[in-house]
């Protein structure tokens, strides 16, 4: 799901496909990236997708 606001685009976490890591590689693959929920929060407030609010709930789920 795809959300469009202020003309950004925003992503919603998706499962994204395990990138096999090189052996040599000193770093940890860096964890999925999730909205953050304060951002989410905002866009809630706006008021202006009434839409945003159906998606979060079944986000929580």
């Amino acid at each position: 799901v795809t959300i469009f606001y202020k003309r950004k685009k925003i992503p919603f976490a998706k499962p994204e496909p395990e990138k096999k890591l090189p052996v040599n590689t000193p770093f940890p693959p860096s964890p999925p990236k999730k909205m953050d929920l304060r951002v989410l929060g905002s866009l809630l407030n706006a008021k202006k997708m009434p839409q945003l609010h159906q998606i979060a709930m079944m986000a929580k789920r």
